[in-house]
């Protein structure tokens, strides 16, 4: 490879418009590049980190779940989540207990959306959106778990 991609050449090899790159620098999801102006380059790590962007949005992860996430990752999670892997989960010396679906973000700002899951007739779990990157990884293994028991997959409603 060169010294990188002009912001054109990256949409192109990662499926985003360069819009959606620009909305992700904007909010984050991207880091700014080190150097602004009709010069800026694009290396490897921005392409990697698409792809993890994009394995993220496929398993309905919330954009500002996925910042949350990123923003904390090492390179090499990065790179694992974008090969498919899973994401990490939160570190176990943490000494802040995990919140609850709702709890934390959803109180600071304005809830986004609501999504309800019904796990089972009769039983649903409902998560007020956007949620912290532990949250985000909790109900995750919720899901997971309730989808080990026979014919009870998980189903997902959005409400606003």
């Amino acid at each position: 490879m060169s010294d990188g991609w002009k912001i054109d050449e990256l949409a192109e090899r990662s499926g985003f418009s360069v819009r959606t790159l620009r909305y992700y620098l904007a909010r984050g999801l991207l880091p700014a590049p080190p150097f602004r102006g009709p010069k800026t380059t694009y290396d490897e790590s921005y392409l990697t980190r698409l792809s993890a962007i994009r394995a993220l949005e496929a398993d309905e992860v919330p954009l500002d779940a996925i910042a949350e996430l990123l923003a904390h990752a090492t390179a090499a999670e990065i790179a694992r989540i974008a090969r498919g892997g899973r994401r990490p989960a939160p570190a176990p010396s943490s000494p802040a207990p995990v919140p609850l679906p709702g709890a934390g973000l959803g109180r600071r700002f304005a809830v986004a959306r609501r999504t309800t899951f019904t796990l089972a007739p009769g039983l649903r779990l409902e998560v007020d959106e956007p949620v912290d990157a532990a949250t985000e990884a909790l109900l995750a293994e919720l899901l997971e778990t309730a989808q080990t028991f026979p014919a009870r997959a998980p189903s997902k409603r959005t409400e606003r």
